[in-house]
């Protein structure tokens, strides 16, 4: 199998197998193995495997150079106006933001 990941990788002009993983039935596919030792008998009985291959991005982006449309993840509720925390309320099915440090107030 090693030897398949290496000829597809080539072939999509990929240097190496460490920028990318090549996934079989939801686990990663392993080198060492061969086609019957990896396959599922249905696989096995057609002679074909379907594996899917993801490229692999390692790069962290900076602070800086985050866009202004990047999403930042809190553990709290937040006003979509200011960016402060807000106290949340369900009522009559709807959702109301309140008490921000600014003052806004927002049903949704």
């Amino acid at each position: 199998m090693k030897d398949i990941c290496n000829n597809y990788a080539t072939k999509i002009k990929h240097k190496n197998l460490t920028g990318i993983v090549f996934l079989y039935n939801g686990n990663q596919i392993k080198g060492d193995l061969s086609f019957i030792e990896q396959a599922n008998q249905f696989d096995k009985e057609r002679n074909k495997m379907t594996i899917l291959v993801s490229e692999i991005n390692n790069e962290v982006p900076e602070e800086e150079n985050e866009t202004e449309n990047s999403i930042k993840y809190s553990n709290e509720i937040l006003c979509p106006e200011c960016g402060e925390p807000v106290k949340i309320k369900f009522e009559n099915y709807k959702v109301k933001l309140f008490q921000c440090k600014n003052g806004h107030e927002r049903k949704i």
